[in-house]
């Protein structure tokens, strides 16, 4: 009867670590949003630091994007390949901004079959300068999964109508 009841306990233990793991891991959706939300607050940083502080946090945003990415604006007039490309922009366009927000609306995430890689459009909405200056755009962004870390492997501008 003890043996029983040893099974029995072990049994509801695996099964209550199970529960646990799943009810509190963070779906693929879920974990994208949250590299979206970690973006808009360490894109920030660099603008209260100077010098080699600065440079480091700057360089700390490489974690959030592959090493091949590629990003397409304006039909092809703006493009950079590469994630070495773009952090030479940021440190540029850091030197030069006083203060930057930037946030994510409207946020629409698709998995692909394999769960590897995914779609995502959403509203980038950026302001600089204390709001002397404004940029909406949508965005379709290509996630994809690696080392177990959701990094943005593309970005393209969405022409949106206008009124003009």
């Amino acid at each position: 009867m003890e043996m029983k009841n040893i099974i029995i306990a072990a049994a509801l233990i695996i099964a209550g670590l199970l529960i646990y793991k799943f009810a509190l891991s963070e779906s693929p959706e879920q974990k994208i949003q949250s590299q979206l939300n970690s973006l808009t607050q360490e894109a920030i940083k660099p603008l209260s630091l100077s010098g080699i502080p600065k440079i480091a946090q700057i360089n700390s945003l490489r974690k959030f994007f592959t090493d091949d990415l590629e990003v397409n604006a304006y039909d092809g007039r703006f493009s950079l390949k590469g994630k070495d490309e773009l952090m030479k922009r940021l440190h540029l366009g850091f030197n030069y901004l006083k203060n930057f927000t930037l946030s994510f609306s409207d946020v629409n995430i698709t998995l692909n079959e394999s769960q590897d890689q995914a779609t995502v459009y959403l509203t980038a909405l950026a302001t600089g300068g204390g709001n002397e200056w404004n940029q909406a755009q949508e965005l379709k962004m290509i996630f994809r999964l690696d080392s177990g870390e959701w990094l943005i492997a593309s970005a393209e501008a969405i022409a949106t109508l206008s009124l003009d």
